[in-house]
């Protein structure tokens, strides 16, 4: 069955960065892997994050792929975007599959997620100084050693070289919403399947936040990939592709 799959980016990606995905999907499906606004080829204009999942809707019709039915497969902070999505068109999604993505990445209290707000703040001002190095440093902070030393981190560095740098205001502002929003009511009020795909030594998505997220939600599943860190779509994309795949089938 042919289904409309829509790719996410997250923080300083671009829709370039879902190319096996892409490549593996789009045999069989309408695909589209949007640039959010500031990354890649859209501008940003101070966008909050409602503003965003329009502009992803505004995307999809533009490129002639129907609204109804979607599947919104997202990393990271693409993983906000898809939520307000489902939050402001519920009945636009058909299915959500979120890799290193929580509804709030920030810690407080009773809710143990991998980030701390000053870490943020700090990454906000390492922004300001060079977008280039603080994205090159992210990208391998977030990546196990071992996924650093095969041959297809080689294959990913050269796939981010051909990446656009993200304007340096559009990462701050994703920091800032990444910082203040908490989405956790949009998943529990959601009512249709959703996947969890996570590494489980992702440091911003540990499994420990996710496993409580799913208490309540009958619809939620979640899928561990051993020894993998913040990007299974890259690192591991031939089994990331056949586990999505699986599961919107």
């Amino acid at each position: 069955m042919n289904r409309s799959i829509i790719f996410l980016h997250g923080f300083g990606g671009s829709g370039l960065i879902w190319q096996w995905q892409v490549d593996y999907f789009s045999c069989r499906h309408r695909v589209m892997a949007v640039d959010l606004p500031g990354h890649g080829l859209c501008p940003w204009n101070n966008e909050n994050l409602a503003g965003m999942a329009a502009h992803v809707r505004q995307q999809c019709e533009k490129a002639g792929i129907p609204v109804e039915e979607v599947d919104l497969v997202a990393s990271s902070f693409g993983g906000l975007v898809a939520l307000k999505f489902v939050e402001l068109y519920p009945e636009s999604v058909h299915k959500l599959v979120l890799t290193g993505s929580l509804p709030k990445f920030v810690a407080v209290e009773n809710y143990p997620a991998g980030l701390e707000a000053g870490a943020i703040h700090k990454l906000a001002r390492q922004c300001e100084r060079n977008v280039g190095s603080v994205l090159d440093m992210f990208f391998r902070s977030v990546c196990t050693t071992k996924e650093r030393e095969s041959a297809q981190y080689s294959r990913v560095k050269a796939l981010r070289g051909n990446l656009r740098l993200p304007e340096r205001d559009a990462l701050l502002g994703v920091l800032s919403i990444l910082e203040k929003e908490d989405l956790r009511e949009v998943l529990h009020q959601w009512h249709k399947p959703c996947l969890f795909l996570l590494g489980d030594s992702d440091p911003v998505c540990p499994v420990s936040v996710v496993e409580p997220l799913r208490r309540g939600c009958s619809c939620v599943q979640v899928e561990i990939l051993k020894g993998v860190g913040h990007f299974p779509f890259l690192t591991i994309p031939e089994v990331f592709n056949r586990r999505v795949e699986r599961f919107l089938s």
